[in-house]
């Protein structure tokens, strides 16, 4: 797993301190929901002490694990997706993308291997129907 370029303002960011952006005018300007592009430069600015909601979302992010935003609250069924550049925007909810266990792995395989031979059958039936 390789670790996000801004990785450790990221962290600092996620622990509450604040963060400027270098602009095109080279002029840092404050941003609240850096998206951390790794082809600007970031900095922290000091004397903050809240953290951010997403805390810990943005320090495994920063770490390299993937993350995954809400897209179906209230729902019956919640919908996940992933997220490749999340904002960590406040009013959204994120999470660490939960690892697919080796025995749901095979439960999904063997579910497309059942799929594909219902088909089989059924072409091998009207192949030979009498």
């Amino acid at each position: 797993m390789k670790k996000h370029i801004h990785c450790d303002i990221i962290k600092a960011f996620a622990k509450g301190e604040r963060v400027q952006v270098l602009n095109l005018s080279g002029n840092w300007k404050g941003v609240t929901d850096p998206a951390f592009n790794p082809d600007l430069t970031y900095r922290i600015v000091p004397d903050c002490e809240a953290k951010h909601v997403h805390h810990y979302a943005m320090l495994a992010w920063a770490d390299g694990h993937e993350i995954q935003c809400l897209l179906s609250e209230g729902t019956p069924k919640e919908v996940w997706r992933d997220t490749p550049s999340p904002t960590f925007a406040a009013y959204l909810n994120y999470r660490v993308k939960p690892a697919v266990s080796e025995k749901v792995a095979l439960m999904e395989e063997m579910e497309e291997l059942l799929e594909r031979m219902k088909k089989l059958e059924k072409q091998y039936d009207e192949a030979f129907a009498l």
